[in-house]
């Protein structure tokens, strides 16, 4: 990578860091927890209604490799959202775990 496409790349690597590690886990907890997820709780027990919204979030991320991470991700963030019900409390954990992951990233 050239010098200037490093540059370029750090220049944007903080909006990259909001909208992945912030943005992003409060609109996808809003549609996965508090939007599809109650909508399932209506119809359905909630171990039914969290693993269809847990296979729905993992292959909403589009990673082969990582869907088992991703559901077991979606299985957690919806029990904390059931449990406390707190849209708060996921959002929380979502962003502290996709903070993490980027951090781990610009490290290596």
């Amino acid at each position: 990578m050239s010098s200037s496409n490093t540059e370029d790349l750090l220049k944007t690597f903080p909006l990259l860091i909001i909208v992945s590690s912030i943005i992003a886990p409060i609109l996808e907890e809003i549609i996965f927890r508090r939007g599809m997820l109650g909508l399932l709780l209506k119809k359905f027990n909630i171990g039914v209604s969290i693993m269809i919204s847990s296979l729905i979030f993992a292959g909403w991320h589009m990673t082969l490799i990582g869907f088992p991470n991703v559901f077991l991700v979606g299985v957690i963030l919806s029990f904390s959202y059931y449990f406390t019900n707190r849209l708060t409390v996921p959002i929380s954990i979502h962003i502290l775990m996709n903070l993490l992951i980027s951090i781990v990233d610009l490290i290596e």
